[in-house]
């Protein structure tokens, strides 16, 4: 089992440095406020990316995910709290949407509806607050995102 885990560590340490060469470089381009459609677009896409894995460790724990709606609902509700278009809308409709896809006919819908609707809330959520800290308005944006990606870490 360790053998495994030291097997993934040179492309666990390659992808570790692109990620980080990444958040530098959209922490320098968050100074320029025409950005945010873009760097929005970025945060989505790699919290479609993480709910895709938190949807595949459902999969696995013999859960149905609702793979399409909640990436859908993962981009809508980031947009949406970018843009200050009533974020908590999209959750409501998230959540009625799991109900009605669920609900009907499909097994452990209750377990299904929590566990699909949590990685909703535990991944969109923090995902959409990067795009509200970068782009805030007394303009410390990029000092926050330098504190997450490398004052955070035990040294």
């Amino acid at each position: 089992m360790m053998e495994k885990k030291l097997s993934d560590l040179p492309s666990r340490a390659l992808a570790h440095s692109i990620g980080s060469l990444i958040v530098i470089f959209l922490i320098f381009m968050t100074s320029w406020s025409s950005f945010w459609p873009l760097f929005t677009l970025i945060v989505a896409a790699i919290a479609m990316v993480a709910l895709y894995e938190y949807y595949g460790l459902l999969r696995k724990k013999a859960l149905v995910p609702a793979f399409l709606l909640g990436l859908v609902f993962c981009f809508l509700f980031i947009f949406s709290v970018a843009t200050n278009t009533f974020p908590e809308v999209v959750l409501g409709a998230a959540l009625l949407s799991f109900f009605f896809f669920f609900g009907f006919g499909k097994k452990e819908p209750l377990s299904c509806i929590a566990t699909n609707f949590f990685g909703l809330i535990y991944i969109a959520v923090p995902f959409s607050l990067f795009v509200k800290i970068a782009f805030s308005d007394d303009g410390a944006g990029s000092f926050w995102f330098c504190f997450f990606d490398f004052g955070d870490k035990e040294r």
